[in-house]
């Protein structure tokens, strides 16, 4: 009886020129974009090359300039629209021991995928709520902080949770945090 029902309801749907799609599949929108073969447009500022980088396997080189590299792809609903959106970091390098960091969170729009938020030279960036909370090097910054195996490249840091608010991202209050509490706060072994 169900299947149909289902049955019954598809052709409906056709005969009347449209087809209803499950809310599911605006999060299978985003989820088909390949990010390790993708335009990013990567900000002047930072360690390593600038402008449009299509990344290859994940991975960017330029000889003179440096590379770009993706470390990850998060997915989740961060503008609170009920469909799963993305959030991308990528890392890059001129060649020497520094590295800059670039996020982006994308959201799929009839089709396609737009980005709504981008930041650079951040710590980390982690997903909370409908937002995410972003973890920057604070100006009173004079040195790094060793976490045991892993050495943190500021020793006071801002932590700001953003937040969805209509048509784009708002920084709530930010907390200042130093010393081996960021180790604690980053979750690194020491």
């Amino acid at each position: 009886m169900k299947n149909n029902q289902l049955l019954t309801g598809l052709i409906t749907s056709f005969s009347l020129g449209f087809l209803l799609v499950p809310p599911s599949y605006a999060e299978e929108i985003i989820r088909q974009i390949d990010f390790n073969n993708f335009t990013y447009q990567i900000r002047e500022g930072g360690m390593g090359p600038s402008g449009n980088i299509t990344l290859k396997q994940g991975q960017y080189q330029d000889d003179d300039w440096g590379y770009v590299s993706l470390d990850k792809v998060q997915y989740r609903d961060f503008n609170d629209d009920s469909k799963e959106d993305a959030l991308v970091v990528l890392l890059s390098s001129g060649g020497g021991s520094g590295i800059s960091t670039h996020a982006y969170i994308f959201e799929s729009q009839s089709r396609k995928i737009k980005p709504i938020f981008s930041t650079m030279n951040f710590i980390e960036i982690r997903p909370y709520g409908s937002g995410f909370v972003l973890y920057t090097s604070n100006r009173a910054n004079t040195g790094k902080i060793n976490c045991g195996n892993f050495l943190v490249g500021s020793n006071v840091i801002d932590i700001t949770p953003y937040q969805w608010e209509e048509n784009g991202f708002s920084p709530l209050k930010t907390t200042t945090i130093q010393g081996r509490e960021i180790c604690n706060v980053l979750s690194i072994p020491s």
